[in-house]
């Protein structure tokens, strides 16, 4: 059990960068001047919708690794 702990932990971990990158990557949208406003929203929104997936991977490991410890 403590092996599954701690893979959880070590996935958790490795996870919770990514997510400044795609923070970083929807910072980066808002400064090009060649994009237009339907643009920008549909870059957002596949952004957005990349963090929803990421955070809850991030709490499933992390719910492993502390149901599991």
């Amino acid at each position: 059990m403590l092996f599954i702990g701690t893979l959880g932990a070590i996935v958790a971990g490795l996870l919770l960068p990514s997510i400044s990158l795609i923070m970083g990557s929807i910072a980066g949208n808002f400064g090009d001047n060649d994009s237009s406003g339907t643009d920008m929203q549909d870059e957002i929104a596949q952004l957005s919708k990349i963090v929803g997936l990421v955070s809850f991977a991030i709490f499933v490991f992390s719910y492993i690794f502390f149901a599991f410890w």
